[in-house]
């Protein structure tokens, strides 16, 4: 606990939380992000570019690749 004194000369005190992350959910977490955004790219390609989709398809497909590396390394780093 540490005591801080704020812009009202009144002293706060702030409680520091530990976030328990260590590699292997921080690989796994990355993993998620990695497919949400190939899944996007997808989505974007077919409903808003439907002549780009093979192009947006390929990129999406190639992220979820991409994720599906990072799970399968996600315990041996």
């Amino acid at each position: 606990m540490a005591w801080i004194l704020n812009n009202y000369s009144i002293f706060v005190s702030v409680t520091f939380i530990k976030m328990s992350l260590n590699k292997n959910k921080i690989v796994g977490y990355t993993a998620l992000v990695i497919a949400i955004l190939g899944s996007a790219l997808i989505l974007i390609g077919v409903l808003k570019y439907p002549e780009y989709a093979i192009g947006f398809s390929i990129t999406g497909v190639g992220f979820y690749a991409i994720a599906w590396a990072f799970n399968a390394l996600r315990g041996r780093i």
